[in-house]
């Protein structure tokens, strides 16, 4: 097997459109900065201790300042994290098809269920140690960011990427967010069968505006209301003042997320019948 050479790459997101009941693995660099720096000998053993034990906060503040007298230590700072990187990959003899992002310090894995774990070591000297951050067991490409779905039978959890996870989630608590949940959960753990009839009946329910207003506002960053105007003058509006101007709401993007399961659901149905 040949080892995979994208550890070169400061962000790398793979070509999946989703990924069901897999072995989702993130792993983060443990302080990155300070320890590469350490790693190279910038640090002296006193500083980096200090800088080790104080809050994240002061640490990207003092390495900042660092920077500024000395924008070398950008470089000296991508090139270790570079190189760890590229001893995370090659330790584990990674390939392609075990990376599903890149975020600088952070490297995401894939693998099915079932085999062993492809990461079997994290730590490469003293100050070079790779953590587990999450687990998911599932991935979905959405229109403005990533779904990653954890569900084990006892603990369920996700993350929205390339979003406020926290602030969209909260925003669209249940309603439109727990609608996600529902569906992440079904397909793993149900017939594909019963989950296309289930999103169908879904899909229909909220394209004749039978939901409560709520599951209407736009699932993206924005996460308002987009409101058709009867003078064909669109804008968006956090409120709704009156459950009759649902009427007036343009709901074509949630209901593209639910055309997107569907499709999905419909791949996988004909895949697994070959």
């Amino acid at each position: 097997m040949e080892i995979s050479n994208l550890y070169g790459n400061f962000r790398y997101v793979a070509p999946y459109e989703w990924l069901i009941n897999m072995d989702i693995r993130e792993y983060d660099l443990k302080q990155a900065n300070i320890s590469v720096l350490k790693q190279m000998n910038i640090l002296s053993d006193d500083l980096y201790n200090k800088l080790k034990n104080s809050e994240k906060m002061n640490r990207e503040v003092y390495i900042g300042k660092m920077i500024r007298k000395n924008p070398d230590i950008v470089k000296a700072i991508k090139s270790g994290i570079t190189e760890a990187r590229r001893l995370f990959f090659q330790s584990n003899n990674l390939d392609d098809m075990n990376v599903l992002y890149i975020d600088n310090d952070s490297i995401t894995t894939i693998q099915p269920f079932g085999y062993k774990p492809i990461i079997k070591y994290t730590k490469f000297s003293d100050y070079i140690e790779f953590r587990q951050k999450n687990s998911y067991t599932s991935f979905y490409r959405l229109p403005d960011m990533d779904f990653l779905y954890f569900n084990n039978g006892s603990v369920e959890s996700f993350r929205l990427k390339n979003v406020d996870s926290n602030r969209v989630s909260s925003i669209h608590k249940g309603y439109f967010m727990d609608l996600l949940l529902s569906i992440a959960y079904m397909i793993q753990n149900r017939q594909l069968v019963d989950c296309i009839n289930i999103i169908r009946d879904m899909y229909n329910e909220y394209v004749t505006r039978s939901m409560d207003i709520d599951y209407y506002r736009e699932f993206n960053s924005r996460s308002m209301y987009k409101v058709l105007n009867t003078n064909a003058y669109i804008y968006y509006s956090d409120v709704i003042p009156n459950a009759s101007d649902i009427n007036f709401i343009d709901i074509s993007y949630n209901a593209s997320i639910l055309q997107l399961f569907y499709k999905i659901l419909m791949k996988e149905y004909f895949r697994k019948r070959k």
